[in-house]
């Protein structure tokens, strides 16, 4: 079994917008790292966690840990707990939905939904085990027991905010997005990255 964890790097520059006018419009435009130190409201675009699941499935795609199996299955995943170290509400969950949508499109894996650190995503398909005890139901249209397909490797990740300075009154937050892949029958990481996305605004708003 190979053990090699893979650390991968992804940056790229955070566009940010700028709220302004009394009127309660709001505006937006580029904002120039080097000069401008207006003050912005400090958030990261929800759609720029796509491009970073991209990124990062393409090179989990490449990982010799993930290459196709012989017999043509899929890897089964779950996903574990996906930690928010930030002030965005709900960014996880969004972050979970656009990761597990990137990774059953890329043919090479199957995420479970019935199986999950804080109970399943999805608890209709257990309930549906409970007709089997139904004088209501027709028992030849039951599922079977012992269909449900066990997850062979954990997703579990971090979504984090630092604050590096940048110069006098301005301060940039690193949004970083950290993934990390586990086997569950040795616990051994096998694969890892991450991803980040600056941003710039005032040090007073950052103060907040």
């Amino acid at each position: 079994m190979a053990s090699l964890t893979h650390l991968k790097i992804y940056k790229i520059v955070f566009l940010g917008g700028l709220a302004a006018c009394a009127s309660g419009n709001i505006a937006h435009r580029p904002l120039n790292y080097q000069n401008d130190s207006t003050p912005v409201e400090m958030t990261l675009d929800w759609s720029a966690i796509e491009p970073a699941a991209q990124s990062i499935v393409r090179d989990i795609l490449v990982s010799e840990n993930f290459q196709p199996r012989a017999d043509g299955q899929t890897y089964v995943l779950a996903f574990s707990r996906i930690s928010n170290d930030t002030k965005l509400r709900n960014i996880e969950h969004h972050t979970v939905r656009i990761l597990r949508r990137a990774l059953i499109n890329s043919g090479r894996f199957d995420v479970t939904t019935i199986i999950g650190l804080s109970g399943p995503l999805d608890q209709l398909p257990m309930r549906t085990r409970e007709l089997r005890h139904s004088s209501e139901v027709n028992q030849q249209t039951v599922v079977e027991r012992g269909q449900f397909i066990p997850p062979e490797f954990a997703v579990s990740g971090l979504i984090a905010r630092s604050l590096p300075n940048v110069g006098v009154g301005a301060q940039r937050f690193d949004y970083a997005l950290q993934l990390t892949i586990t086997d569950i029958r040795t616990g051994v990481a096998v694969w890892e990255g991450e991803y980040s996305v600056p941003s710039l605004g005032s040090a007073q708003i950052a103060a907040h």
